[in-house]
């Protein structure tokens, strides 16, 4: 399965573009719309080549989301991709909300699971929770 338009519009909005190399919260070098693979200090970009490198790692979540044989429907599929590609494919897979997802894709908990990803040390933080909004309603199919 590939990810559809609204995967890569969504990501434009929530990632916003950056075309100088920056450290994220997290302390990664991080460029254009959220990559972070091969990202260096001092690196610039433009927005054609930000986008040919969220395609690339777009290609490799893809994959990785493919590899669980979950039969997602479209909008399920980019609403993982969009959680993934925020919060990584690891952390997805070690977490609740994916054991949840993996025994009933339409489990009733899986809203208030999806919701709890909008913390940072303890505190709800706006643009996260804004986001999580926008990936659980996709999921849903509101």
């Amino acid at each position: 399965m590939e990810f559809s338009n609204e995967f890569y519009a969504r990501v434009v909005v929530f990632e916003g573009f950056r075309a100088k190399a920056y450290r994220c919260p997290a302390g990664v070098w991080t460029i254009g719309y959220g990559t972070t693979k091969g990202v260096k200090e001092g690196m610039r970009i433009n927005q054609n080549q930000a986008f040919k490198l969220l395609q690339d790692d777009a290609r490799i979540l893809e994959s990785q989301i493919t590899s669980l044989a979950i039969p997602f429907t479209q909008n399920q599929f980019d609403a993982v991709g969009l959680f993934c590609y925020n919060v990584g494919f690891s952390a997805f897979k070690s977490s609740t909300l994916y054991k949840v997802i993996k025994t009933d894709r339409y489990d009733k908990k899986i809203e208030t699971l999806w919701m709890q990803w909008c913390y940072s040390k303890g505190k709800v933080l706006r643009g996260l929770k804004t986001r999580r909004e926008s990936e659980c309603t996709l999921y849903l199919g509101r």
